[in-house]
């Protein structure tokens, strides 16, 4: 009677689903990472609190970020303040119908 080789019946072999995970689980820490330093929209120290958060409480640190950090505000510039700035003390400072042109 043959034997049976049970080798190939795990779909990877066996460690390449662990690695896998553990990879994806390194990518998705490191973007979260990545955002938790570079939000704008909080205050240094609390963005300090979450960096600490996400990188001492391994798995649950991401839950957390994800699911109690304050969300995102939309990014408005507001073009007035810029146009202040860069017309003080010119003689278009007053001038409401003058643009600024922007070549960047």
């Amino acid at each position: 009677m043959p034997t049976l080789n049970y080798s190939g019946a795990n779909l990877f072999g066996g460690q390449e689903i662990p690695m896998i995970v553990f990879v994806v689980y390194g990518l998705v820490w490191l973007f979260t990472l990545g955002l938790c330093l570079t939000r704008s929209d909080l205050d240094p120290v609390t963005r300090l609190m979450w960096v600490v958060v996400v990188i001492f409480v391994p798995v649950f640190g991401l839950l957390l970020y994800y699911v109690l950090s304050p969300a995102r505000r939309p990014f408005e510039p507001n073009m007035d303040r810029h146009k202040s700035a860069d017309l003080a003390g010119t003689p278009w400072e007053k001038n409401p119908g003058h643009r600024i042109r922007r070549d960047s």
